[in-house]
């Protein structure tokens, strides 16, 4: 945690503070604190930044969840696909956060991620309601 502490990835106010808590006073403890603090400085994790990144790997792993749980070529019934839905959801909203006011190619290339997004939605929600169209037929 010294090194990190003087590559100045971590403020040392903050850390100090943590490491004064009653919950850092176990090796084990300040150990799962530093590793928390470092995963805590990852950009990709910071939900207060706008991220392309996030959105698209959200999806496409919800995608993969999806496929996964339904057991693709004979789909089933699985109503816990309705978290890899919500969870593309979010990931819409996540890519939809990094549109700009004016257009150019990088705007072009975020509403080409939100179509990529939406298709993926609508194949969740395929997965989702096709176990039951043999029963509403």
């Amino acid at each position: 945690m010294s090194r990190i502490l003087a590559a100045g990835a971590i403020s040392t106010p903050a850390y100090s503070r943590l490491k004064s808590s009653a919950a850092a006073s176990s090796p084990a403890a300040r150990a799962a604190l530093d590793l928390k603090l470092v995963a805590l400085r990852v950009p990709i994790l910071e939900l207060r930044r706008k991220s392309l990144t996030r959105g698209v790997v959200l999806a496409l792993t919800s995608l993969w969840i999806s496929f996964r749980l339904s057991g693709f070529p004979q789909v089933h019934v699985c109503l816990w696909l309705i978290i890899p839905l919500l969870v593309v959801c979010a990931a819409t909203w996540d890519t939809a956060r990094c549109l700009q006011k004016r257009w150019n190619f990088y705007h072009g290339g975020v509403v080409l991620l939100i179509y990529v997004d939406l298709m993926i939605l609508l194949m969740i929600s395929f997965l989702l309601l096709a176990p039951y169209s043999s029963e509403l037929l």
